[in-house]
């Protein structure tokens, strides 16, 4: 039998596949362990470049305090995320960054400081590079260069990786990587996300006061008309300064720039118009709104219980002020 023809093919099968199944089954294990690994080490780099890591943490600790920190947010299209410490102050505004450098693609996180004037850190956590060259660019040492980097200087955006230049926003190359360090310089350059910030931050210093937030929004909004932020907060100055004629007026400059109104801005329009018996405009407010607003003045007028209504606009304007 063992000499027959038949044998020495079923062997020779046989070998084969128990050959190509161990071949096949150490890269299947491993990339599962690798893509876990490259998980973590986006997390770890998230929480570091926040300054919410602690050293001596495990990696279930970690990733659990992600989890609670660490949210994320949409602007538009624009995605991002926010570290929160814990008593739930933002701390940090990050996005990730990819690039390409000399050997291979590069992953990283940028973080910028809430008021979104600087950098807060860099960290670069998945790369191919070559060690003590472009692998520099995951070190620290290398990447504690970009701590506190002012993010526009003399009206001019962006940051600066090259040695021989000496000004705020510049950090030294990494020598013998020019490939690579360019690349990372044009991925933060370029990210859509920074971009974005850079455009709706303020270049000049103002000498307002807290009690002039309008003209610092009518500031940003000059700077951008699309800083859908600034417009929200310039309706919202108004209604929680309870004037509401200034409030119709901003709405009207608004309008002109954006049809986003929040339920809080529908509120307001609702009791504007009511005040001096008038309809609001055609989507100035939904008919749920003003249904909720009818069932509100009844309830006002009548004495009765209001606590349905207490994160409404009126509730504010009626009772807490």
């Amino acid at each position: 039998m063992k000499n027959s023809p038949i044998y020495s093919i079923l062997y020779v099968f046989v070998l084969c596949a128990i050959a190509a199944t161990l071949l096949t089954f150490p890269p299947l294990m491993w990339e599962g362990r690798m893509a876990a690994n490259e998980k973590f080490n986006r997390i770890r780099a998230i929480m570091d470049a926040s300054g919410l890591l602690v050293a001596t943490d495990s990696q279930e600790v970690v990733t659990e305090k992600f989890g609670k920190m660490v949210t994320e947010k949409k602007v538009g299209d624009l995605e991002m995320l926010e570290a929160r410490d814990e008593a739930g102050e933002l701390v940090a505004i990050l996005f990730e960054i990819e690039g390409h450098g000399h050997e291979g693609p590069f992953k990283g996180i940028l973080a910028v400081t809430p008021d979104k004037q600087r950098i807060k850190a860099l960290r670069v956590y998945d790369h191919q590079e070559t060690p003590g060259l472009g692998g520099m660019m995951s070190d620290p040492k290398w990447a504690s260069q970009f701590n506190n980097l002012p993010m526009i200087v003399d009206g001019q955006p962006g940051i600066v990786i090259d040695s021989t230049v000496d000004a705020p926003n510049a950090v030294d190359a990494i020598t013998g990587a020019s490939t690579t360090t360019h690349s990372l310089e044009q991925a933060i350059n370029a990210h859509p996300v920074y971009g974005y910030m850079r455009q709706v931050r303020l270049t000049d210093d103002l000498l307002f006061s807290e009690q002039e937030l309008d003209k610092i929004c009518g500031q940003l909004i000059a700077k951008s008309a699309n800083n859908r932020m600034a417009l929200q907060y310039l309706l919202l100055y108004p209604i929680l300064q309870g004037d509401i004629n200034k409030f119709m007026n901003y709405m009207s400059y608004v309008s002109q720039h954006t049809q986003y109104q929040p339920r809080s801005c529908q509120e307001a329009i609702a009791f504007a118009y009511a005040s001096r018996r008038q309809q609001p405009p055609q989507g100035g407010a939904s008919q749920s709104v003003m249904q909720r607003y009818n069932q509100f003045t009844q309830a006002y007028s009548s004495h009765a219980p209001l606590e349905l209504y207490r994160n409404t606009v009126w509730y504010y304007l009626l009772n807490e002020k």
